[in-house]
């Protein structure tokens, strides 16, 4: 699911969970950035996303073309 919303576009984790969950409210979304922080770890550890470098002050990454 996260993989499928890096391949659209590069974001942050915020970015993410606003996408993925857009219902929630924010107690809730910070939960879900946790879970999505932890998958994106796994995905950098894989080498499947990686930070974009035009992304300014936020951290955004991008899925890796494999």
């Amino acid at each position: 699911r996260y993989r499928r919303l890096l391949a659209e576009q590069p974001d942050t984790a915020f970015g993410i969970a606003e996408r993925a969950f857009p219902h929630i409210g924010p107690l809730q979304l910070a939960q879900a950035m946790t879970e999505i922080i932890g998958h994106r770890d796994l995905l950098e550890a894989a080498a499947r996303v990686e930070p974009d470098e035009g992304a300014g002050d936020r951290v955004r990454y991008r899925l890796l073309d494999i």
